[in-house]
């Protein structure tokens, strides 16, 4: 004879088992997905802000700030390094603008000192010899400035020495004149005093002569 036993249950308690784990497991897996949520929103948050404070930086390079410093550029992720990347960028073009300032200032002294020397030689070709280079010149033509200026001084002191020269040399000339006139009117006077000198001579003799014919014709 097979005996066998039946057992009779309630679904509920013969689940109950189940419907505990199941609603255990709907907790954990709620309270994970709550973690998971609250931690993605405060990594989104943190990430958010990182990334707002490079963006701050960018839009501060952008307006021509290149002092302040690049917002994460010391921290050790991906966003660090396109912090330092933005860096390098930052400082690479601040240099080419100071280089640009400077290639502009630079050309600006060129143009004002090829000017200058241009009116200045301009006004030395017309004889005008005071046309220094003024003393608001830039430092990088100092040298040029004092060159220049120096020839000038010497160039007005040649000028002065020849002017003089021929100052003299008209005064000797017409000093030289004066005595050739005096010593020409000395000499006809001369001639003239010698001319009446022979005349008289002349008489004399004439009157020694007639005296001497008019003795011997006594004597006769």
């Amino acid at each position: 004879v097979t005996w066998g036993v039946v057992l009779e249950e309630d679904m509920i308690e013969a689940t109950a088992a189940e419907s505990d784990l199941a609603v255990s497991s709907m907790i954990e897996v709620s309270a994970v997905t709550l973690i998971v949520i609250l931690a993605s929103i405060l990594i989104a948050r943190s990430l958010t802000k990182r990334i707002s404070l490079l963006a701050s930086s960018v839009n501060g390079i952008a307006s021509g700030d290149y002092d302040s410093l690049v917002e994460q550029a010391k921290t050790g992720d991906e966003l660090g390094d396109i912090a330092r990347a933005l860096d390098r960028f930052k400082t690479a073009l601040h240099d080419g603008e100071v280089a640009t300032v400077d290639r502009k200032r630079l050309a600006e002294e060129h143009q004002l000192m090829t000017t200058r020397l241009r009116n200045s030689l301009e006004a030395l070709s017309r004889g005008d010899l005071d046309c220094d280079l003024g003393s608001d010149i830039p430092p990088d033509y100092q040298d040029l400035r004092q060159h220049f200026n120096s020839t000038l001084v010497e160039l007005r002191r040649i000028i002065s020495e020849l002017s003089d020269s021929a100052t003299s040399i008209q005064s000797e000339s017409s000093a030289l004149e004066t005595s050739a006139e005096q010593l020409s009117n000395r000499t006809e006077n001369q001639a003239a005093t010698l001319e009446e000198t022979a005349a008289a001579m002349h008489e004399i003799t004439s009157s020694v002569q007639s005296t001497a014919e008019e003795s011997q014709t006594i004597v006769s």
